[in-house]
Parts: structure tokens; sequence; C-alpha cells
């Protein structure tokens, strides 16, 4: 069940990725790297691995720098953060 409500989140930030302005070209970039982890992390079995620290810090730190220019962009991040953290990580 909590791999399937990250994967359900993740399908619910690239909506919210997608629907970024052309002028959020960088942050659109760095999203969807993020979000090519998170998926190979899900995809991987990885919740296991040490090594996912890494994502979370940078999805947080994404949240932070998008707050107030982005709030349902942000609601997607903090969602997929919470699926994480149901994982156990």
């Amino acid at each position: 069940m909590p791999k399937e409500k990250l994967k359900q989140s993740l399908n619910r930030l690239n909506e919210e990725i997608n629907q970024l302005p052309d002028q959020a070209d960088n942050h659109r970039t760095q999203l969807k790297t993020l979000h090519k982890q998170a998926s190979a992390f899900l995809a991987d079995n990885a919740e296991d691995q040490p090594d996912h620290l890494p994502l979370l810090d940078e999805f947080r730190e994404m949240a932070q720098r998008l707050e107030l220019s982005h709030p349902d962009l942000t609601d997607g991040i903090n969602q997929v953060l919470n699926a994480l953290s149901n994982m156990g990580i």
C-alpha cells in the first residue's frame, strides 16, 4: 500500500510539473530529475538502501524554494515526501 501511495504521489507531481509555465523551465528540469530518481527508487525496491537520504533532502529543498511561487507543486512534493516517510524512509 505505501508503494502505491508513492506511485500516486509521483503521478500527481508529474502532472504539476507539466503545468509549470515556460518561465520555470529550470525548476521543471530539476523536478523531472528528482521525479526520475524517485521513480527509479520505487522500481528498484530501494527502501533498504541508505542512499535515499540525498533524494529526500533534494525534495525538501525544492519544496522550500517553490513554496511561495508554486503552492500546488509544493503540495505535490510534500505528498511524495509523506509517501516516502510512510514507507519508513
